[in-house]
């Protein structure tokens, strides 16, 4: 989801001005799923988390809450609004937060970030998914020794040979802003 909300618009934006005939098909999905649809030949190219693939950049995810809630009690167990299992995100909640209470599970970045906003609990979401609500006040940053959690995600593909042309090019694209993406991403400045 972060991928294809905060950053692939703008490097996708800039593709069409190069490439204005191509035309874009995203699917939104779990790595599990992206990974099974390449097998199958149902993509020929994916961004995924984690380092099964070609390295891209390292997203960083940090822990949010309400800024209307008051700061958790000292010693309680934190309370997260999260992904369901079988999500990247919600692997490394349960590995850098194994105390946390799941108070809500749910599929989409933007239900997580309005349930965050609501003071149902806080989440660990990347920093280019926040920075917005960060800007503007609606969330506060939870600050601790385990945070950022950095999260490699990886172009993964069949191999650089069986690419079509358009997706040779768009992973030609990415690897050449691998870059750039990387400093919008620390300094949160990717979200829309």
């Amino acid at each position: 989801a972060t991928a294809c909300t905060y950053l692939l618009p703008q490097l996708l934006a800039r593709f069409r001005k190069r490439y204005p005939g191509v035309v874009f098909f995203l699917r939104e999905a779990f790595t599990g799923e992206l990974s099974a649809a390449l097998a199958a030949g149902e993509l020929d190219l994916a961004i995924v988390s984690g380092d099964q693939g070609e390295p891209w950049v390292r997203d960083e995810l940090i822990v949010v809450r309400s800024a209307r809630d008051e700061q958790p009690r000292r010693g309680a167990a934190p309370r997260f609004v999260t992904f369901p299992d079988g999500s990247a995100t919600r692997a490394l909640l349960a590995e850098h937060f194994p105390g946390a209470e799941i108070v809500m599970e749910l599929s989409g970045i933007a239900a997580v970030k309005t349930s965050v906003r609501a003071g149902i609990g806080m989440a660990l979401l990347s920093r280019a998914a926040v920075a917005r609500d960060l800007r503007l006040g609606r969330f506060v940053e939870r600050r601790s020794r385990r945070t950022p959690v950095m999260r490699p995600l990886s172009l993964l593909h069949r191999g650089v040979e069986r690419l079509p042309p358009a997706a040779a090019a768009l992973r030609e694209l990415l690897l050449e802003r691998r870059e750039e993406t990387q400093r919008l991403i620390t300094r949160g400045a990717a979200a829309v």
